[in-house]
Order: C-alpha cells, then structure tokens, then sequence
C-alpha cells in the first residue's frame, strides 16, 4: 500500500512540478515495480561474488549473501537529499546524521541560488555534507 502511495505522491510532484501527466496503469506499474525491486533486493538466496559485486556467474568465487547489518557501535550514518524549486530558483540540500542505534545526532541544510539536474543536486549534496563534516 506505502508503494502506491509513494507513487500517487511521484505523479502528482512529476504534474506539478514538471508539467508530465501519466497514466493509472504507469502509476500502479511503478508501485508494482517497487515493491518486486524490495522483495528482490531483501530475498535471502540473492548471491553475488564477493570481490566484483556482480550477479554471480559459473566462473565468480568465493560467493557470499548481501545481507543488510546494523551499524557498529561508535560509527555515524550520514543522509543527505536534494530538493529542486524551478518557480524559486533554488536547490535545497538536506543532510541527516545518525549514531549506530538510530538516534539523531544532528542536521543541516543548505540553500543554493539555483536549479540543478538532480545527479548534480545529489553530488552536490554528497560535497556538501563532506566539507560541512570536516570542517567539524
């Protein structure tokens, strides 16, 4: 259900916001591909070789299950995300950081005065919570 949501909430940004109008039918496909991408990304049998982190083939060894783990106690996680405002003019930057159990430790934004591709506004992102944690 979250799936479609989160769908319905892309196809109303992408009319808004870039004048796309989509279908029913590729709205509930994106849910519907979401949802397979998860249930792939999570299966317990996904094998890959542990040094190209490729799809195994009959020549990759050793092999080993990705599987996700929690943080080691004493270590951050660090989010960031864009925002993009053609009708401002502006990029906005989003940075999260969190200790190995989950909790808040602090945040920041950034504005910039301008519009970027979104691969520029993550990389953008990315540098930005880079020099903002190493300047601390």
């Amino acid at each position: 259900m979250s799936s479609v949501i989160w769908s319905l909430w892309k196809h109303r940004n992408l009319r808004v916001w870039d004048d796309v109008t989509q279908t029913s039918a590729t709205v509930v496909e994106r849910a519907r591909n979401m949802v397979e991408d998860w249930q792939l990304a999570n299966a317990p049998d996904i094998l890959v070789s542990s040094s190209t982190h490729q799809p195994p083939t009959a020549s990759t060894s050793p092999q080993h299950r990705i599987m996700w783990q929690p943080l080691v106690l004493g270590r951050y996680k660090c989010n960031i995300d864009a925002a993009f405002s053609s009708h401002i003019n502006r990029t906005g930057i989003g940075i999260c950081v969190q200790d190995a159990e989950g909790t808040f430790v602090l945040a920041k934004a950034f504005i910039y005065p301008c519009t970027v591709s979104v691969n520029v506004g993550e990389a953008l992102g990315l540098h930005s919570a880079m020099q903002w944690l190493s300047d601390m």
